[in-house]
């Protein structure tokens, strides 16, 4: 679905439409623990304007199972955390630019359109009321898979997701490289 906000849509259909029907957990996170830094207006036009390698408009990322790779450790299973705390604190502050810095190119390019990079552009930041606002995320099952990719399963709402990063060498953090909120389940 394409909306004329399709890029706070990558971020709010991804978490956005699940929160309007839950009620919110007790503990939100706080918009002030957004501090990332944010996207600059050309790198996301940059996004937009290069095209797929394999000459398509779509990128299908790999996509992983529940269980799939080999349990994290410490490091990576808190590294990822923050990125999910990090996204959580920017939505409430309503800052998407500092959303849009949390994810990979690759993992922009599906979702993001000439439109969203003007809508951007016009933004101005603006907290969501409290009663709104996201729950800090529940991370669990942090995994490597042999592509040196990450996975976590990530709940936010009662939903389940599982959530995979990229390592950025320049940045020396993790990206999300891809919100899969249709998992199947494990038996």
């Amino acid at each position: 679905m394409r909306s004329t906000l399709a890029g706070l849509v990558l971020a709010l259909v991804i978490f956005g439409h699940v929160f309007a029907e839950t009620p919110k957990l007790e503990r939100s996170v706080e918009p002030e623990a957004c501090v990332v830094e944010p996207r600059t207006i050309e790198s996301l036009q940059a996004i937009v304007d290069r095209p797929a390698p394999d000459g398509t408009d779509i990128r299908v990322s790999p996509r992983f199972s529940p269980g799939d790779g080999s349990r994290a450790g410490d490091v990576a299973t808190s590294q990822v955390t923050v990125v999910l705390y990090q996204l959580a604190a920017c939505f409430n502050a309503g800052d998407l630019l500092r959303v849009y810095a949390l994810f990979s190119d690759e993992g922009l390019r599906p979702a993001l359109f000439p439109e969203d990079v003007e809508l951007a552009n016009e933004a101005t930041p603006e907290p969501l009321p409290e009663p709104d606002r996201f729950s800090e995320p529940d991370v669990t099952d942090v995994r490597v898979q042999n592509d040196g990719r990450v996975t976590a399963i990530v709940d936010f709402d009662g939903e389940d997701a599982l959530v995979t990063f990229v390592w950025n060498e320049e940045l020396d953090r993790y990206l999300i490289d891809l919100f899969d909120d249709q998992i199947v389940e494990e038996s």
